[in-house]
């Protein structure tokens, strides 16, 4: 191997530029996969077609769309700073700044408690999750690319693109408590419109005082996820409160 070609394959950028186009094709795939499964027939019955008109509503998906987007983002900042040889212009630190903020405040924080909520509940009853003619349509291997794997993606992105501490955590965890608001909202106004939650778990507990308790355990383990992150960034880079060696491998 040439000491040019070594040089790239060590390079970060290379390295998170694999990862982005590995979590796009991912979930594309996947994507293509489940629509031709959820079509025709299957949406004949009421519980699959219910799930299909309001899987939009799922934070499950939300995680999705954010990761494809973060995915877009960060090749983008790549690509922009190797075609400008390192050199930093307005618009790759503008989509840096959005990239570590989107990261941060919401796709670590949103893709881990989705794993643990999802497999924690799921492991007490498939039911509580999705009714059973849900979960005859869904593989296996899709529920573990949108539920398992998505945490993978975020802890290559954590080795791979080396942060500094933010002098100040109130901006990250305002917009990750926006994120969460905004969500309930959605599943209010999906309530409002169908005259149900799209998940049977909280149909079930509505209207209880379990009901405000799992919302805010949600928001506990959300937040909980986000302080997590600083420690796998301190185990693997050290305290960093000094961006000048950042600056280098960025």
């Amino acid at each position: 191997m040439s000491r040019r070609a070594s040089r790239h394959f060590s390079d970060p950028k290379y390295v998170r530029m694999f990862g982005y186009i590995v979590t796009l094709a991912m979930h594309t795939l996947n994507a293509i996969y489940m629509v031709n499964i959820y079509k025709d027939e299957a949406l004949k019955d009421p519980h699959v077609g219910y799930f299909w008109k309001y899987q939009f509503r799922m934070l499950t998906f939300w995680n999705t769309i954010t990761q494809c987007f973060y995915a877009i983002l960060g090749l983008s900042c790549d690509i922009l700073s190797l075609s400008n040889e390192g050199n930093d212009t307005s618009l790759l630190k503008t989509l840096r700044g959005g990239r570590d903020l989107l990261f941060s405040a919401i796709l670590f924080p949103i893709s881990l408690g989705v794993c643990i909520l999802f497999w924690s509940l799921y492991a007490y009853s498939p039911n509580i999750l999705m009714p059973l003619t849900v979960q005859k349509l869904l593989p296996w291997i899709s529920n573990h690319v949108i539920h398992t794997f998505i945490v993978p993606v975020v802890l290559w992105e954590a080795v791979c693109l080396p942060r500094k501490l933010p002098a100040s955590h109130l901006l990250n965890l305002t917009v990750l408590n926006v994120h969460n608001v905004t969500f309930i909202a959605v599943l209010f106004l999906t309530l409002f419109e169908s005259g149900q939650f799209p998940y049977p778990l909280l149909n079930m507990i509505y209207g209880t005082p379990c009901f405000i308790m799992f919302l805010v355990s949600c928001f506990i383990l959300h937040n909980l996820s986000y302080k997590l992150q600083w420690y796998i960034t301190d185990f693997i880079y050290g305290n960093r409160e000094d961006g000048e060696e950042i600056k280098k491998v960025r």
